[in-house]
């Protein structure tokens, strides 16, 4: 499990907050290997490689990882929906044991006395509540996800309010891609 979030959106860096949860069969020493590649626009790949020392069983890491130069993310009428794709290896012995990827986009987002800012520039919400896909939701897939994503901004949403319940993470990537904000509740 990968859970990211970022931090100090700047010119120059962007900080990247990472835990990842970990099940070593036994105590080893190994390298995480972090590659931080732009998915839908042109740009550096990254590569970080950090040295742990892990006990045998379940276990939390967490840390920061630095993304130079980084791209903001925009709701799709203000911008271009920056997307990052941040891939973490687990190396043991030079091998890769494990490997998991995660889209992300790096943005601020805050509300002032009720106002929305993306980025620090005021934006006006568009959106209505998402209620799952389908009654099935097992049966929803990225393609049917990224047709839903794809009808909000053709009638030019940039928020849905997931309203009750849990997507599957494809949905929360479609909508990173798309450009669409999403408020959980």
């Amino acid at each position: 499990e990968l859970r990211l979030r970022t931090e100090a959106l700047g010119a120059a860096a962007a900080e990247l907050r990472f835990n990842a949860t970990l099940d070593a069969a036994e105590a080893a020493d190994v390298t995480l290997r972090w590659t931080i590649a732009p998915k839908n626009f042109a740009g550096e790949v990254q590569v970080i490689e950090q040295r742990r020392a892990l006990a045998g069983g379940r276990q939390e890491l967490t840390g920061l990882l630095e993304v130079r130069d980084p791209q903001a993310w925009w709701t799709h009428d203000l911008g271009h929906p920056n997307c990052y794709t941040v891939t973490l290896e687990v190396l043991h012995g030079g091998q890769v044991s494990d490997a998991h990827a995660s889209t992300f986009g790096i943005r601020q987002f805050e509300l002032r006395k009720w106002i929305a800012y993306l980025n620090g520039r005021r934006v006006f919400i568009k959106g209505n509540n998402y209620a799952p896909g389908d009654t099935r939701i097992a049966t929803m897939t990225p393609e049917r996800y990224a047709h839903d994503l794809q009808l909000a901004v053709d009638c030019h949403m940039n928020m849905l309010r997931v309203h009750a319940h849990v997507e599957h993470p494809a949905f929360y990537e479609a909508a990173d891609l798309a450009g669409v904000l999403l408020w959980q509740g």
